[in-house]
C-alpha cells in the first residue's frame, strides 16, 4: 500500500472500471449473506451493468473510483432520477479500511447527490451486512423499513 490515494470520477461511461471490485463485494454478499447466498452467486456484473445503463437513461449515474497508484482499491456508484438519489454500491478492499476511502467515496457521492437536489437518498445493505450500519450512520443514513422476500 502506497498510501498514495487518487480519485477517478466519471459517469456511467467508466462503470466498466469497477467490474473487480464490484467482483469482490459480491463475494462478501455471499459470505454474509443469511438466507440469500445462491441469488448472490446468480448475479453478474453485465446484469448490474445494464440496470445501471436503465438508471444512465433515466436519469443520471456517478462513479467514482480509489485508486492506489495504478489499483484499483475502491467505488461508490450513486444514480439520480426525480426525487430519489441512490447510494447503488459502496465498496473498499479489506486492506484499505479503517483509512477513510468509504469516508472519501461516500461524501463525493452525497455532494454530487445533493446537488441534483432529490427529496430522498437511499441505499440498501444487504442482511448480514448490518455491520456497517454505523459508518452510514455518520453520513445521516437510518434504517428506515425492513424488505422481506420469499425465495422461488
Amino acid at each position: 500500500m502506497s498510501k498514495e490515494v487518487t480519485y477517478k470520477i466519471g459517469d456511467i461511461g467508466i462503470i466498466d472500471d469497477v467490474r473487480e471490485l464490484w467482483g469482490e463485494l459480491n463475494l462478501v454478499h455471499i459470505e454474509k449473506s443469511l438466507h440469500f447466498e445462491e441469488h448472490y452467486k446468480s448475479l453478474s456484473f453485465q446484469d448490474r451493468k445494464h440496470l445501471l445503463l436503465k438508471r444512465a437513461r433515466e436519469g443520471e449515474v456517478f462513479v467514482i473510483i480509489a485508486c492506489d497508484g495504478e489499483e484499483k482499491i475502491g467505488h461508490c456508484v450513486a444514480s439520480v432520477d426525480e426525487d430519489l438519489g441512490v447510494i447503488e454500491s459502496l465498496f473498499v478492499r479489506k486492506e484499505y479500511r479503517k483509512e477513510n476511502i468509504g469516508g472519501a467515496l461516500i461524501e463525493q457521492a452525497l455532494a454530487w447527490l445533493k446537488s441534483k437536489n432529490p427529496r430522498f437518498i437511499n441505499l440498501r445493505v444487504a442482511i448480514g451486512n448490518e455491520e456497517v450500519f454505523s459508518f452510514y450512520s455518520k453520513y445521516g443514513f437510518m434504517p428506515r423499513a425492513t424488505e422481506l422476500q420469499i425465495k422461488m
